[in-house]
């Protein structure tokens, strides 16, 4: 016997069709369900790196800085995303915003957190935390670029 009322079940229905016919929503759908996550999430980052400060502020002040400023625009592109959000709702161009702003926002909490390693650890060299630096900017070069051309090429097939 076939279960129709349950849709999990992978069965047919009695005319032959299949009851699990959802189709995938578009990327934009899918990034909306994200946003507040992330954009909430990356502002509690933000907010417990700058409570927890290192305490070498005396001893690396533009370190100690460059850190301040760095969690200071998660902070800020977290909150932008979650208003952001809020105000605009479904389609295409705002799902684009979306995912530039989620990918800021981890973006600068990843640098955040190299720089926080960097201010906590003494016996980290600078060269580690430049090249570090670098490492994580050429991975966010690289993703932006094969994004836009992922862009230009679906906007060509459309």
């Amino acid at each position: 016997m076939r279960n129709v009322v349950d849709p999990e079940s992978g069965e047919l229905d009695p005319d032959g069709t299949d009851l699990n016919n959802d189709d995938d929503p578009p990327p934009w759908k899918r990034t909306g369900k994200v946003v507040q996550t992330v954009g909430l999430g990356g502002v509690g980052v933000s907010v417990t790196l700058i409570v927890n400060a290192p305490p070498s502020a005396e001893t690396h002040v533009a370190l100690h800085t460059a850190y301040l400023s760095v969690v200071g625009l998660g902070l800020f592109t977290g909150m932008g995303l979650s208003f952001f959000s809020i105000l605009m709702k479904g389609s295409p161009s705002v799902g684009w915003v979306q995912t530039r702003l989620m990918f800021f926002t981890l973006f600068f909490m990843a640098i955040a957190c190299l720089l926080r390693l960097h201010l906590a650890l003494p016996l980290a060299d600078v060269m580690f935390g430049t090249i570090s630096v670098l490492v994580v900017v050429g991975i966010m070069v690289i993703y932006l670029y094969i994004g836009r051309r992922w862009n230009l090429r679906r906007l060509r097939q459309a």
